[in-house]
């Protein structure tokens, strides 16, 4: 049979099946896998029956014990000291009522004495305010100091006993006892039982009776074994009973621990609170469970025995039976693997030559092909192992040519070189017959395209991609996917690339039949596009920075200057000025006290000349501090000083100005306000030069959380180039630069003959958001 196989063009698999299944496994596995299931079925139900019967005895115990109670309860309902308490009460009879009440006290300290299963023993009135109350300490009862009665009107029980009828009976949950708020230390589980009284058809207050819990609990004395764990939960999970005391009393209404069988056993959690008996097994442990349903009127409630045992402990039989069956099964095995070994034999030296394959392959060598030795699936897999090798070894070579491209792109600062550099490496990695890069613009809704670079060298604005609406689809995908076509015979692909932050290009690379179409080949141009968009991003932040690193150094020259220039001015200002007015102020009164006393006419003229020199002092002194800072800013606030300048700056330059401001009221920091008003100040200024009489417009407006400046003119207007490569326009750069220094940002658009638009937008507050405003990301071109 063996020869038979060999000879045979089989699979291994069937090879080695068919031998097996044939001398040894089939009869065998059949014949005890039976056996095993059917006396494993028999030993497991009998050993899960008797758990449960004791398990059941147990909750009989308990509903037994909680059914007495009720008759105990109804009967200090009719107290005889009772019923007179309150008709003694209600007709006004105080002292008759005192003596009755003490009376109630004694009949509720013999009941108690009769009863050391009840720590407390109440009446409470129909406000919730406890009468007579029994408490039993180690077996003792005391009566309550009425000093230390409270009122419960607060407590679920007394809500839940008044809306009992007579003769209801309302059982509590059980839950840890309360004194004055807090829970009871040390803790102290009890049940309680409601009644309510009536007297004449009227509700009069309610019995409760409390009910040691741990006279319920000790139905549930652990078991001897101590790998068994028996378990008491509420009808919510929360356990009542558990080894671990740290998890006991874990509702809300208790020590709010959170622990349960919801966090303790979370995928059996619901079988076990379905109030049903049942069984389930769970990682090793057989659980086994009965409700105790104390509580049948809506909700109901309920508690569950659980009963935890090991499964080798409860199933011990069924696991003897197994051993010895598993022993037998493990000899008959071996036999069979004998047997099946002289067969395999044939079949594993081409493996082995396939193993060996596989390491020198991880060692790098891709040369040594393996030899072919048979026609079966380790031949089959022995030649697409050899195909696999030399596919790895070209596409290695292709990625360590990609790396060294990165590098080789990373370390250019250039566009138009990183560009070539694409274009270069598309060439020499993949079968292409030409490589074009098409740079998108943006006019309105319309979208242009422009030859940034191209594999011939050319960049006609003539060139046109082959399938344009494939080429605007690419643009919107994400950087790293491509797009196939084919177009008459010729494989296109089209990849997005970022040339910036806010510009996209595509490139469209063209070659023959479908060998660009690999998909190797599009995860290397997806590759490479990403390192392109990454290099060309650099770049443009590169080129953004060394030109804004420029304009700050000249600025800063300015401002210098600016500084000291207007030092200088001021005090010229103060020296020609207000030191003049001063010095003659001095003169004239110094010789005011000279003729007070000999001629006081004359005196009185030098006074009041004085006075007149000191007033135009002050007058001088205001008109230098209104150069340095804007008192109508500190004064009237920002609205009231922008229509100040803004109409005074008109009505000498002869504008139509239109002048919109919205505040809302909105109170905002010095810096903002100072930074706003010099902006329009500065915008205003050059308005002035340039609007020559035309209309001008400024707004101020609270839009998305900042302030909007708006100022526009209808002047001569500017090449933004021109302006930019010349640094003496120090007032549009210290717009900008004041704007971005309280965390906003200005942007001035013009064109020669439509005049001149500053925008900006100032945060409210500098704590929001790190106190940025961010400006859309801008080119460092203005074009492709």
């Amino acid at each position: 049979m063996l020869d038979y196989l060999r000879d045979r063009p089989y699979s291994i698999r069937t090879k080695l099946l068919v031998a097996v299944m044939f001398v040894v496994l089939v009869p065998l596995l059949g014949t005890a896998l039976y056996g095993n299931w059917f006396t494993g079925s028999l030993l497991k139900t009998q050993a899960i029956e008797s758990a449960h019967n004791e398990l059941a005895r147990r909750a009989q115990q308990i509903e037994i014990y909680l059914d007495r109670n009720k008759n105990d309860i109804r009967y200090l309902a009719h107290l005889y000291s009772l019923n007179r308490y309150i008709d003694t009460t209600i007709a006004g009879q105080a002292a008759e009522a005192e003596r009755w009440r003490t009376q109630m006290e004694q009949d509720l300290l013999i009941f108690s004495s009769a009863h050391p299963d009840y720590y407390q023993v109440r009446y409470l009135d129909e406000t919730g305010q406890e009468i007579a109350r029994v408490n039993t300490v180690e077996g003792r009862a005391r009566i309550v100091p009425r000093s230390r009665l409270q009122n419960k009107a607060h407590r679920y029980y007394f809500v839940e006993g008044t809306k009992l009828g007579p003769g209801d009976i309302y059982i509590s949950p059980l839950d840890l006892n309360r004194e004055f708020g807090q829970l009871e230390r040390p803790l102290h589980p009890v049940i309680r039982y409601v009644t309510s009284v009536y007297r004449n058809g009227i509700f009069r207050g309610i019995i409760v009776i409390n009910v040691e819990g741990e006279t319920i609990l000790r139905f549930l004395s652990p078991s001897p074994d101590p790998h068994t764990q028996l378990l008491m939960v509420d009808q919510d999970g929360y356990y009542l009973v558990h080894p671990d005391e740290a998890k006991r009393w874990g509702s809300p209404s208790d020590l709010d621990t959170g622990a349960s069988v919801w966090k303790d056993f979370p995928d059996v959690a619901p079988q076990i609170l379905s109030g049903r008996t049942g069984d389930v097994a769970l990682d090793g442990r057989v659980m086994i469970f009965t409700p105790v349903h104390y509580w049948q009127p809506p909700p109901k409630r309920f508690w569950v025995l659980v009963q935890v045992e090991p499964v080798n402990q409860l199933l011990a039989p069924l696991i003897d039976f197994r051993v010895t069956a598993g022993l037998i099964l493990i000899v008959a095995i071996l036999l069979g693997f004998i047997m099946t070994y002289a067969l395999a034999q044939n079949f594993t030296g081409p493996v082995l030559a396939l193993q060996r394959g596989v390491q020198r392959l991880t060692q790098g060598e891709f040369t040594e092909q393996l030899p072919v030795v048979s026609q079966d699936e380790i031949g089959q897999l022995t030649v697409a192992f050899n195909e696999m090798a030399q596919m790895l070894r070209a596409y290695l070579d292709q990625m360590d040519r990609l790396q060294q491209v990165g590098l080789k792109i990373s370390s250019h600062v250039e566009r138009d070189e990183i560009l070539a550099l694409v274009i270069e490496t598309i060439q020499e990695l993949l079968p292409v017959k030409e490589v074009t890069i098409y740079c998108l613009e943006m006019d309105g809704e319309a979208r242009h395209y422009q030859v940034a670079a191209s594999g011939s060298g050319a960049q006609s604005p003539a060139r046109v991609p082959i399938n344009e609406a494939s080429l605007f689809e690419a643009s919107n995908m994400p950087i790293g996917q491509v797009l196939s076509r084919s177009h008459a015979s010729q494989a296109v692909c089209y990849a997005p690339l970022r040339i910036s932050a806010s510009r996209r290009a595509v490139v469209e690379i063209i070659g023959s039949g479908d060998e660009s179409l690999d998909p190797w080949h599009c995860k290397l141009v997806s590759t490479l596009m990403a390192q392109g968009s990454i290099a060309l991003e650099n770049a443009d932040l590169y080129q953004r920075l060394a030109r804004h690193r420029e304009q700050l150094q000249q600025l800063v020259k300015a401002l210098i200057t600016a500084q000291e220039e207007e030092r200088r001015m001021v005090a010229y200002d103060i020296h020609d000025g207000l030191l003049q007015y001063l010095v003659a102020a001095r003169l004239l009164l110094h010789n005011y006290a000279s003729l007070a006393e000999k001629s006081p006419a004359s005196a009185r003229e030098l006074l009041e000349a004085s006075m007149e020199q000191v007033a135009t002092a002050i007058s001088e002194g205001r008109r230098i501090i209104e150069g340095m800072r804007p008192t109508l800013l500190d004064d009237l606030g920002l609205a009231a000083a922008v229509r100040e300048i803004a109409t005074h700056m008109a009505a000498r330059a002869g504008w139509e100005l239109s002048l919109g401001m919205d505040l809302q009221d909105v109170d905002l920091p010095p810096e903002t306000e100072i930074a706003a008003f010099r902006i329009i100040q500065e915008a205003l200024t050059n308005a002035y030069k340039y609007a020559q009489g035309q209309p001008v417009s400024v707004r101020l407006a609270i839009e998305e959380h900042a302030l909007t400046i708006i100022v526009q003119d209808q002047g001569e207007g500017f090449e933004l180039e021109e302006v930019h490569a010349d640094y003496g326009h120090v007032g549009l750069v210290a717009m900008q630069e004041r704007a971005r220094l309280v965390g906003g940002f200005c942007t001035i658009t013009s064109q020669p003959g439509k005049g001149v638009r500053v925008f900006a937008k100032l945060p409210l507050h500098l704590e929001e958001h790190g106190g940025f405003i961010q400006d859309e990301p801008q080119d460092s071109r203005d074009h492709c």
